[in-house]
């Protein structure tokens, strides 16, 4: 169906959006009938409220304005398409490996899953990195993540992911619990009585309460993971990066500004060097002059 809904239609597009919208859905009914939007991140005071107008955020800027530009008429100039330099070059080279990610889908074929796990992982640490673990994009290969988890009889690991799988699509949607989500919450609160552990053959600890699935440098079970996977273990942090993406950026920004600053600079005392020899010149030249 179609709706029309005047307030958020105020909302402005952003390439890296503090909100995003999503369907409600009332208690029992089939159909949503209210947009919500919520918050993406934490969000400062005075920050605008911002939404993504197209679907896919793992494009290119190119690919980005040329589709905004389609749709909406407008070019974005927001603080992701703003970039220069070498930090649109790793913003783009980001987006466009994440794409590449998205697409590799894993076959479901055993001699696959380990290799299938790790790009999953590469994507999450993307998706932490460029996207500020945009929810929307976090959900999907946070289950992916835990199907194949399971595949590979890595408990602990299954289990961070569904819970953080968990709970970004129930903070992202308001319908009706699947069974699918019933399975899972079953599986993160009490392991031993899901389908899942029976079915794959997990053993997990209890642990109360069930950590986030992105934690702290000092994750001595995630480090086994990562070492087993082949992969660096700092995939697998939420808070790897001491600084906020907008905080690298601005960083970089700064130390661009800095540098154009002295170029700019050194150019003047160049210049004013220039005008000095030539002064003296004429001195000399005008002094010669008189003395003959």
């Amino acid at each position: 169906g179609v709706g029309l809904f005047a307030t958020a239609s105020y909302f402005n597009h952003s390439c890296y959006p503090s909100c995003f919208a999503t369907w409600h859905y009332a208690t029992g009914a089939d159909d949503a009938t209210t947009l919500w939007v919520l918050a993406a991140r934490d969000i400062k005071i005075g920050d605008e409220l911002t939404i993504y107008y197209i679907s896919n955020p793992c494009m290119t800027r190119q690919q980005r304005r040329a589709m905004l530009w389609e749709n909406y008429c407008f070019e974005c100039n927001c603080e992701v398409c703003s970039l220069s330099g070498y930090a649109q070059i790793e913003s783009d080279t980001s987006r466009a490996r994440m794409q590449e990610l998205r697409e590799k889908r894993p076959a479901n074929i055993p001699s696959l899953h380990k290799s299938g796990l790790a790009d999953v992982l590469e994507r999450l640490r993307l998706i932490v990195v460029e996207l500020d673990a945009y929810p929307r994009a976090m959900g999907p290969a946070c289950a992916e993540a835990f199907h194949l988890a399971c595949c590979l009889g890595k408990g602990e690991l299954a289990r961070r992911m569904a819970y953080n799988s968990l709970f970004t699509e129930l903070a992202t949607s308001s319908a009706q619990r699947s069974k699918y989500h019933r399975d899972m919450e079953q599986f993160v609160q009490n392991p031993s009585k899901s389908h899942y552990t029976k079915k794959y053959n997990l053993k997990l600890a209890p642990m109360d309460p069930v950590p986030p699935v992105l934690e702290s440098v000092q994750d001595g079970a995630w480090a086994s993971i990562a070492k087993d996977l082949d992969v660096p273990a700092v995939w697998g942090i939420r808070n790897f990066a001491k600084e906020s993406e907008r905080d690298r950026r601005e960083r970089l920004r700064l130390e661009a500004e800095a540098k154009k600053a002295e170029a700019a600079a050194a150019s003047k005392e160049k210049m004013l060097k220039r005008r000095r020899l030539k002064m003296q010149k004429k001195k000399k030249h005008a002094a010669k002059k008189d003395k003959e």
